[in-house]
């Protein structure tokens, strides 16, 4: 994969065991931001208000770097038998931009730190398989303006970088707003002003 590209949840999943006598619910959902997270687990909390745990793992940001955050939390649970598995989870399919929550309804036999550990990674990771992924392309926007003679150069140019039209303006000459994958803006703004000879504008 690109570092332009990333996995994103296209529709999200559910899946449910028992163990023992406790019912673990996973639940997958797409969230773009800490916010969003946060959100879905305040309503997750307050659905299953009746659970005895809500553990979860959530990441946000569409790559490595300041952008990207990722909180997990054991809700209770012993340190490190339900958030990290969950995790872990997330980890095997390089998603990014969801939550997966387990919620547990405790049933009355104590499972062990390790049963523990297996059955939030079950929950989460069969909610996954539950789940639609898609791969997404990070784009930056090119605002260029040209004299219409130079509008099949534009148009090459456009197709070589993957360059998306997003806006066209056609007046006393054209400007289009292209979305082209994030590393490759530069070059293509360079490439279009060397094959305009120079004549190529670009607006913020």
């Amino acid at each position: 994969m690109s570092k332009d590209s990333y996995i994103a949840l296209r529709e999200g999943g559910t899946a449910e065991i028992k163990e023992k006598g406790s019912r673990f619910l996973g639940i997958v959902t797409p969230a773009a931001n800490r916010a969003e997270a946060e959100a879905i687990l305040a309503a997750h909390r307050k659905q299953y208000y009746d659970a005895t745990h809500v553990c979860y793992a959530w990441r946000v940001g569409v790559s490595a770097g300041p952008n990207r955050e990722e909180r997990f939390s054991d809700d209770g649970e012993p340190s490190g038998t339900a958030g990290g598995p969950i995790l872990a989870a997330i980890d095997r399919t390089n998603a990014v931009n969801l939550v997966v929550a387990v919620v547990r309804w405790y049933g009355g036999t104590k499972l062990g730190t390790g049963g523990l550990f297996r059955a939030y990674g079950e929950s989460a990771a069969l909610a996954l398989e539950e789940c639609a992924f898609e791969t997404r392309v990070v784009r930056a926007s090119v605002h260029v303006r040209f004299a219409y003679p130079h509008a099949s150069t534009i148009d090459r140019a456009a197709q070589e970088f993957d360059a998306v039209r997003a806006e066209s303006d056609y007046g006393e000459d054209v400007a289009i707003h292209f979305r082209v994958p994030a590393s490759r803006a530069e070059a293509f703004r360079a490439v279009l002003f060397d094959r305009t000879s120079g004549q190529a504008s670009f607006d913020e």
